[in-house]
């Protein structure tokens, strides 16, 4: 790597609306090393952390040794090393889940839909406005977010389900949800709300145990 990666930046990200988001980390994918630099200044004024590798072997071992939010490639000469970017993000489950956009000048239609089909979320077109660019990036980024979102949903709805099950079998542990409860969102309500019954439960069923034991 010719450039060295920015390790340093600003801890939060205001965006419209005045919410407030940790910056995201994004990886800057070129093989000139003068766009590497525009790349770079762009994204770290808008106040992400931003990376930087010249080819498809040394993205790589960036992404296997930090957590990425973005991959941006620029395919210039970096036509085939960026297909096989693609390829091996988008068959490492560890990868697959990070957002690709690709910038180029590069229009012809077969090119595009290469990209798109080897899993690039996007293919911003040069000269590119930096507004352009940078709500194509914002829109990455969100689909990104609700990824992230709907599958947290998912894990936690299956832990719950679990729980309900363990209460039916009476092998349910409260402390299993301690770490869901905790949480301040409708999900953490949920948690408390199984706790809880799982509670009355065991009480009914203490009580009914009692009562049968008193009767005999």
């Amino acid at each position: 790597m010719e450039w060295p990666p920015s390790l340093t930046g600003p801890t939060v990200r205001t965006l419209i609306g005045g919410v407030t988001l940790p910056p995201e980390w994004v990886l800057v994918v070129a093989d000139d090393a003068t766009e590497r630099m525009r790349l770079f200044g762009l994204l770290e004024r808008d106040r992400y952390h931003a990376t930087v590798a010249d080819d498809a072997d040394d993205a790589l071992e960036l992404l296997r040794a930090e957590p990425f939010d973005l991959v941006l490639v620029d395919l210039l000469r970096l036509e085939p090393d960026a297909y096989s970017l693609l390829e091996r993000m988008r068959s490492d489950r560890q990868f697959r889940p990070v957002p690709v956009v690709v910038i180029s000048a590069v229009a012809q239609p077969e090119i595009v839909a290469r990209c798109l089909h080897l899993g690039a979320d996007d293919y911003v077109l040069k000269p590119c406005d930096p507004a352009v660019l940078r709500a194509r990036l914002a829109t990455s980024l969100e689909k990104r977010r609700l990824r992230q979102r709907e599958a947290d949903y998912v894990e936690v709805m299956g832990q719950l389900a679990e729980a309900v099950a363990a209460v039916r079998a009476e092998t349910f542990d409260p402390s299993r949800l301690d770490p869901l409860s905790r949480r301040s969102d409708p999900l953490g309500d949920l948690a408390r709300a199984v706790q809880q019954m799982a509670s009355e439960v065991d009480r009914l069923r203490r009580d009914t145990t009692g009562s049968q034991h008193a009767g005999q």
